[in-house]
Order: structure tokens, then C-alpha cells, then sequence
């Protein structure tokens, strides 16, 4: 019996320390994420400097559980105000791409192509992963070492230190955040994880390739007279985002001559649209 009462109490010694310990690192953890990357954040779009590229960090438009997901939809609206503001000239959309059935990026893409995004200005990347992932490949795949990044504040200061830490010259607009415990408490742990994997195993992205040469554009000076009207958007945006699932199917070794077909229909409304 006195075994056991010794094994019990060594027990919960060694979980009180360990949930010490980890609360230690958390906090840790956010002082030194938020102390480094907090001056890179804007919450006004008139304040936020230029970049050429947005980098809009994915999630999915659903819920585990059921119904619309509001991080999605608060960062679509971030990223198509960036836009249409002239503060950035292209978005490249970065999150998982599973399976056919779970494809971030493309959901991003359609997303925005409703909110008045031409679809010219949107670029997959349908590696990202995780936030180190999105981050890392946007600046060895797509080149860019300047980027607007995009998401809620919670993400934007994990995701500009570890650009900073990376050599980007990053920064970051904070969407709308409709704030969740479960994910703040999932947030405060992956800045711990943020460290580990920067000074302690140094991870890589799961996948690099090759690099992606994204053709140079003029910086826009007032976007907005270069969108779609209201109406237009209303008429032919929900056309466009139909239509660019089959371009983005041309990729595959199974695209057919409809396929194909389908890629001069996308080019014929983009330019009637715009």
C-alpha cells in the first residue's frame, strides 16, 4: 500500500511540474513572440504600407462540427480590402490541400473572386501546411521577400517572426477576429511549438520544389477603378469562381478537351468582367 501511495504521489508531482514547466514556456513563449513581432501589425488600412504580395494564411470555410467558419470569411474581407485599397498587387493563397475534397486554397480563391479579386491577381500554393510552411515557401518558392501577411492578430505575430526570423522584411494586417478560447488556448501553445521548431529541430516546410517566378506587376495606384463594378461583380463572380475549379483541374494528367475548353470560357469572362 505504501507503494502505491509513493507512486501516486511521485505521479503527481511530475504532472504538476510538467504543467508548470509548459506554462513557463507559454508564457515565454507569447513575451517574446509579441514583444518582437507586435510593431509589424496594422489594424488600419489607410496606415499599412505597400507590398507587392499578400500572403493569406489558410483555414477552412466550415466548422468541424457544422456551419460557416468566421475566421475564414473575416480574412477573405481582410485580403479583397487590401486589394481594392491598392495596398497590395497580388494575394497568394497558402493552405492545405489534403484531399480533392479539402482544398484551402481553391476555397480562398473562389472566396475572393466573389468579393470582386480578379482572378489574375490570386496564385495558389496548395503546400501550406502549417503557418512555417506558408511562411518559408513564400519566400524560397514564390521569392518574395517582402510580404503583407494576412489572418488574425493572434496568427499575424506568430507568422511575422518567424518570416523576421526567416530574412523576410514582413508584415501584417489583422483581420476581424470573432475570438474563440479553443483557439487562443491552441494559439499560446503552437508559439511554444513556434520556438521548438525555429531554434531547436530548425523544421522545414514539408515541401520546397521548385521555385515559382510570379510575373512582376505594376503597382496599382487606385485599384478600385480597376475592379468590377457592384453589378458586375453580382453577375458574373459567381460564374468565375465555378469556372476556375475546371482551370485549376488543367494542371492534372486527367484534364480532357472539356477542360481545356473551359480554360478559353474563363479567359472570355474574366476580360468581359473587367
Amino acid at each position: 500500500m505504501g507503494l502505491v501511495r509513493t507512486l501516486i504521489r511521485t505521479a503527481l508531482y511530475t504532472a504538476a511540474a510538467s504543467a508548470a514547466a509548459v506554462l513557463v514556456m507559454t508564457v515565454l513563449a507569447t513575451l517574446i513572440i509579441e514583444s518582437s513581432a507586435g510593431d509589424y501589425l496594422y489594424d488600419s488600412i489607410d496606415d499599412i504600407p505597400y507590398n507587392r504580395a499578400g500572403l493569406l494564411l489558410g483555414t477552412t470555410p466550415y466548422r468541424a462540427g457544422g456551419g460557416r467558419n468566421p475566421y475564414f470569411y473575416e480574412r477573405i474581407d481582410a485580403a479583397a480590402r487590401l486589394y481594392r485599397a491598392g495596398k497590395i498587387s497580388m494575394i497568394i493563397v497558402s493552405g492545405d490541400n489534403a484531399t480533392r475534397k479539402y482544398n484551402e486554397p481553391r476555397a480562398m480563391r473562389r472566396a475572393l473572386i466573389r468579393a470582386g479579386v480578379p482572378g489574375k491577381a490570386i496564385v495558389f500554393d496548395f503546400a501550406g501546411f502549417r503557418t512555417l510552411d506558408s511562411i518559408v515557401r513564400a519566400s524560397l518558392v514564390f521569392g518574395q521577400s517582402s510580404v503583407t501577411i494576412i489572418s488574425q492578430r493572434f496568427q499575424n505575430l506568430r507568422a511575422v517572426y518567424i518570416a523576421r526570423e526567416n530574412g523576410m522584411r514582413a508584415i501584417a494586417y489583422n483581420a476581424s477576429d470573432s475570438g474563440s478560447l479553443k483557439v487562443m488556448v491552441r494559439e499560446y501553445l503552437s508559439r511554444v511549438k513556434c520556438l521548438i521548431d525555429l531554434y531547436v529541430l530548425h523544421t522545414r516546410p514539408k515541401f520546397l520544389g521548385t521555385p515559382i517566378e510570379i510575373a512582376h506587376e505594376k503597382k496599382q495606384s487606385y485599384v478600385k477603378e480597376q475592379m468590377p463594378s457592384v453589378s458586375h461583380v453580382s453577375r458574373f463572380s459567381l460564374l468565375r469562381a465555378l469556372i476556375s475549379d475546371l482551370s485549376d483541374m488543367s494542371e492534372s494528367d486527367d484534364c480532357d478537351s472539356f477542360c481545356e475548353e473551359s480554360l478559353l470560357i474563363n479567359t472570355a469572362v474574366y476580360d468581359f468582367g473587367e
